[in-house]
């Protein structure tokens, strides 16, 4: 656990100086641990924290998460982030300035909808059925705002798997992504796999890539 929270802080960390009216969001935001860690340390007020959870347990635990925290006005809703959004602003997906997320490690979704998807979230490609991280990323991205920066611990084989490979592709093409940082195994509980974290950035004028090995 204690591991676990150090890897909230870094990803706090990695988002760097909060502006004035920045908004939080987490569109799977699991317990809400990783929500509230990266709203007090970077300072954001709870009326600028937004999510949704799937699992109706987890959501009311991060419900009851963000209450004890100080965290009052928070928008936070029950439902799927993939196949049911309603995180929407005029019938399109609400934008954030800051998103961060720990989607689930192994999980299946419905890929089959992502063909004729109504908010377009899967310009990139769609990911196979059985391997739901890069959707959720896709999601992620499509609810960033221009200037935005999104944050996302993921199992490390996203970065190998040739299921995904011309998602990755088209990621580092419109150079979105910032940074790859190698993380041990073993932070948590119940997964003993590899994670890493991917920075993701908008509007870069850069076109490298940093990759950090910090196992």
């Amino acid at each position: 656990m204690e591991r676990q929270q150090q890897t909230f802080g870094l990803v706090a960390e990695l988002i760097g100086d909060n502006k004035d009216n920045n908004s939080l969001c987490d569109p799977v935001s699991g317990s809400g641990t990783l929500l509230v860690e990266v709203g007090k340390r970077v300072g954001i007020r709870g009326a600028n924290i937004f999510g949704q959870e799937a699992n109706w347990n987890q959501y009311a635990l991060t419900k009851m998460n963000l209450m004890l925290n100080g965290f009052k006005g928070a928008t936070f809703l029950w439902g799927d982030s993939l196949s049911n959004p309603k995180l929407l602003d005029h019938g399109g997906l609400r934008k954030f300035d800051i998103v961060v997320s720990v989607p689930p490690f192994a999980d299946k979704w419905a890929a089959e909808e992502a063909y004729s998807d109504f908010y377009k979230r899967f310009k990139y490609g769609i990911p196979p059925k059985s391997q739901v991280t890069w959707a959720y990323i896709s999601h992620i991205l499509a609810s960033l705002r221009n200037d935005g920066q999104a944050v996302v611990v993921v199992p490390v084989g996203v970065l190998f798997r040739n299921t995904e490979s011309k998602i990755r592709e088209q990621i580092i093409d419109h150079n979105l992504l910032e940074a790859v940082i190698e993380l041990p195994p073993n932070l948590f509980y119940g997964a003993a796999i590899s994670t890493a974290i991917l920075v993701f950035r908008k509007e870069r004028m850069r076109t490298q890539t940093l990759f950090v090995d910090a196992r």
